[in-house]
């Protein structure tokens, strides 16, 4: 499994993490979920720090790092490959039915979820 799919969906179950309206065994799953990633979530913020550090320079004014233009391919060509270190699958997956009795969801925070979603039996 691809680093970025993990790291999408961490942020996007932590993003529903003030959600007051998940049901307790959805809460629970969610939290294992956000647990069980945050190594690979934290190790992905790691290393992209140190790719904007080697490849970017801070700007004295907003204290912020902005890439250089003539490291621009090399900083995207890297991250691209951080994206893609393959990493554990968590083996923690939400049902479908689960997901759509307990909450309501746009595609946009679905998208990041779509490989740890099982479809429900009926709906295959």
């Amino acid at each position: 499994m691809k680093l970025i799919d993990v790291v999408n969906a961490y942020n996007s179950i932590n993003g529903l993490s003030e959600n007051n309206n998940i049901g307790a065994h959805l809460a629970y799953i969610m939290t294992k979920f956000v647990i069980t990633t945050q190594p690979d979530f934290e190790f992905y913020i790691k290393e992209l720090r140190k790719l904007f550090e080697k490849y970017g320079k801070k700007d004295d004014e907003t204290d912020e790092i902005v890439i250089l233009s003539e490291n621009t391919d090399e900083f995207k060509k890297s991250v691209q490959d951080l994206q893609n270190v393959e990493v554990d699958d968590p083996k923690i997956y939400f049902s479908l039915s689960e997901l759509s009795n307990e909450l309501k969801l746009s595609m946009k925070q679905i998208y990041p979820l779509i490989n740890f979603i099982k479809e429900d039996e009926s709906n295959q």
